[in-house]
């Protein structure tokens, strides 16, 4: 019995599973260059007069169409030659290098072209990579193209960032022939668009006058139409030119008088502001209360209104490093932690943050990033001993590496551009840097005793300033020099830096109080006129009490819309009233107000 349970029983046999983490690499390699060699092709395609030897095995496995051809049983299934239509023979090369190498390769020249290919072929990875690269070079160049392009294929993500362009440019795109061209289904989708970045109605109806007079023999009889986009309540009567004076809009509007009352909607260039943007750590429950992290908030302050404004949220935590492209109004964001890399720029037109390629590096914080002719660089370090500067090209939505900064970062480091040139300043270090020839180049340092605690570009020089905000320093590039200027006019600040409004440097400071519950955050306006010396005002500005965690935030200045942002009544500190109610605490907001300090109690129900 023993010998029978011995013969049935189950030997357990030691296995091994090994992954060959280089086969992929290597078997893709090998059938590469099967196809180079036009070895064991078993199939020849036909485009344009070509003929591409190739593997069944292959184009079916890349390639959902050919799969369909060769196993549903149609008649290009038994034949050794099969001709293709409509594909251009460049692109089904360049399809082909994907299908055997996994790489694709997209340009200006082949981009749409490749895009409709591989969208007939159905080969997604190059479809996409074709339109997230035209959605990228979207420019004054390139942005009428691509919205006609789109409209044609009805491509919604390009056709949305084509005309998202075409609007937030449209004074200037409007002179263009390409825009003169246009027929006048997308002339009207255009101006019809209430996000169009202008101050002004007139300039909606000099384009469709220009339009008319660049072919009037054809398009005379298309007036009334063309002009139907045109908001002519936004417009004084006077300022009509006479080609529209048959208009029926125009004929209502001067029969019943109505002139810039009317209830149309105006357009979103004539909601722009430069406001104000803070980043901080928000806890609005009790923002002294502890060492605990609140969630980041990011708010958008008019001191003409003194209204608080609210961005869209990226993330949870304070970013590591915040620049704004001023001539394209769009803030960028990074964020390093050892679990992710995030790289995100601010669409102000729908409040939205869009994610986009992250560093190439783990930096370590701080780290800091400047703008120099739409490009943005990325500067710290990513160890003890080493450290790295990026460039990111917002067309090719890419970072690449550059010239490493000659000595090690530190604990704080601070950048600023100026034209073409980004420096890199500390209490320990002075550099500059040449985008044009990837060059450093060292300054002298500050020579007066103080520890830098922000640095800021104005007007052609770089300015720096201590912890407390009572000393400043100023470097000209022009000169070579250094000068220094007390900020005695200020008080003296737990926190505080510096940034441009309105063609002046700021103070942005928290004054430091013994009580700090009582924390408001103040602007000073630095005033310098020839013949004086330069002084920062004594009478300060000052915000809503705002739920920045420990009154630590980060600030610069932005051109933002404030009817697409949502109300800051959420990052306003709450108080109590008599009866123990929590209310919102805003500043005074009437106009014969002249202290900026005065605030009025709303109960929250009033607020909703």
């Amino acid at each position: 019995m023993a010998a029978v349970d011995m013969e049935n029983a189950v030997v357990s046999v030691p296995t091994i599973e090994s992954l060959d983490e280089s086969y992929s690499d290597h078997f893709l390699g090998r059938v590469h260059d099967l196809w180079k060699s036009e070895s064991l092709a078993d199939v020849y395609l036909q485009v344009e007069g070509r003929t591409f030897a190739c593997h069944r095995l292959v184009l079916v496995a890349s390639c959902p169409y050919f799969a369909s051809m060769f196993t549903g049983g149609f008649s290009e299934a038994k034949q050794q030659t099969v001709s293709l239509q409509e594909i251009d023979a460049g692109c089904m090369e360049e399809i082909l290098k994907y299908a055997y190498s996994g790489t694709v390769q997209v340009s200006r020249t082949n981009a749409r072209e490749l895009y409709l290919a591989s969208d007939l072929l159905q080969v997604e990875h190059v479809r996409d990579t074709c339109l997230q690269f035209m959605v990228n070079q979207v420019d004054s160049s390139t942005c009428m193209i691509a919205y006609q392009f789109a409209q044609a294929y009805g491509i919604t993500e390009l056709l949305q960032a084509a005309k998202a362009f075409i609007c937030s440019k449209f004074s200037q795109l409007s002179q263009t022939e390409e825009f003169l061209d246009l027929p006048l289904s997308d002339l009207k989708d255009i101006l019809s668009s209430p996000d169009l970045d202008i101050e002004d109605e007139l300039v909606v109806l000099q384009a469709v006058e220009r339009w008319i007079k660049y072919n009037p023999e054809e398009r005379m009889s298309l007036l009334e139409d063309a002009a139907s986009v045109i908001r002519f309540n936004l417009i004084q009567p006077s300022k009509v030119p006479e080609l529209f004076t048959h208009v029926q809009a125009v004929e209502e509007i001067r029969e019943t008088g109505l002139c810039m009352k009317g209830s149309t909607q105006g357009r979103l260039g004539m909601d722009a502001k430069e406001l104000y943007v803070f980043f901080g750590g928000a806890d609005p429950i009790d923002p002294y209360k502890g060492r605990r992290r609140g969630q980041m908030a990011i708010g958008a302050y008019d001191p003409e209104t003194r209204i608080m404004y609210q961005l869209s949220n990226p993330g949870t935590e304070c970013p590591s490093a915040i620049i704004v492209d001023i001539e394209q109004s769009i803030l960028y964001v990074v964020y390093m932690s050892h679990l992710l890399r995030r790289f995100v720029m601010f669409d102000s037109v729908n409040n939205r943050w869009i994610e986009k390629a992250p560093p190439l590096y783990e930096h370590r914080v701080p780290c800091d990033l400047a703008h120099v002719n739409s490009k943005i660089y990325l500067l710290g370090d990513i160890s003890s001993d080493e450290n790295k500067m990026e460039c990111f090209d917002p067309t090719l939505n890419q970072w690449t590496v550059v010239r490493s900064f000659p000595e090690s970062l530190g604990s704080y480091f601070f950048t600023a551009s100026i034209g073409e040139y980004i420096y890199v300043v500390s209490s320990k270090y002075f550099y500059r840097y040449n985008v044009s020839t990837d060059h450093w180049f060292k300054l002298s340092k500050i020579t007066t005793r103080m520890y830098i605690n922000d640095a800021w570009a104005h007007g052609g020089k770089l300015y720096c300033v201590n912890e407390s905000m009572t000393r400043m320093c100023a470097y000209s590039p022009g000169t070579g020099t250094w000068n220094q200027q007390d900020m005695l006019e200020l008080p003296e600040a737990a926190s505080g830096q510096l940034v441009s409004y309105q063609g002046k440097l700021r103070a942005v400071i928290v004054p430091r109080n013994t009580d700090r519950t009582t924390d408001r955050i103040q602007i000073h306006s630095l005033s310098e006129g020839p013949g004086e010396a330069a002084h920062w005002d004594h009478e300060a500005r000052c915000l809503p009490p705002v739920c920045f965690e420990h009154q630590r935030f980060l600030c610069l200045n932005a051109r933002l819309f404030p009817s697409r942002l949502s109300p800051g009544h959420e990052m306003l500190r709450t108080e109590s009233d008599d009866d123990g109610n929590s209310v919102y605490s805003f500043s005074d907001t009437s106009d014969d107000s002249a202290d900026w300090d005065d605030h009025q109690y709303w109960d929250i129900n009033d607020l909703l």
